[in-house]
């Protein structure tokens, strides 16, 4: 297996690490993130936000991999355009729970706009 950029899938946690304090996606990381895919490598990003934020968040930055919104409980295809939902995790409490981070429904709700499922917080 070559060690290439093309083979190289990054996952980046848009809130924590790539916004600035003041909640926005700063123009250093945008041409960094910009210049990764355009060598090749494949980009997408984690955050607690609704895909909605996400994508204004983002601008012109385009995924290549399904985003995870809304805490993980989303997968989200941006890389389509229009972008759609791919699958949802909640429901899935046998399977999920032990994976799930416990957060208060407040926080969740307050950046969602949706409690979290009863089993994960």
């Amino acid at each position: 297996m070559s060690n290439s950029i093309e083979n190289t899938l990054v996952l980046c946690d848009l809130d924590n690490l790539l916004l600035n304090a003041e909640g926005n996606l700063p123009q250093l990381h945008r041409d960094v993130l910009q210049l990764f895919a355009s060598r090749g490598g494949k980009l997408t990003v984690y955050s607690q936000r609704s895909p909605k934020v996400v994508r204004s968040l983002l601008g012109g930055v385009r995924l290549s991999a399904p985003a995870l919104v809304c805490g993980g409980i989303l997968a989200y295809n941006f890389a389509e355009g229009s972008g759609t939902a791919l699958c949802s995790f909640a429901g899935m409490e046998d399977s999920v729970l032990k994976f799930c981070p416990l957060r208060p429904a407040s926080a969740s709700r307050s950046r969602c706009g949706t409690a979290p499922p009863a089993w994960c917080g």
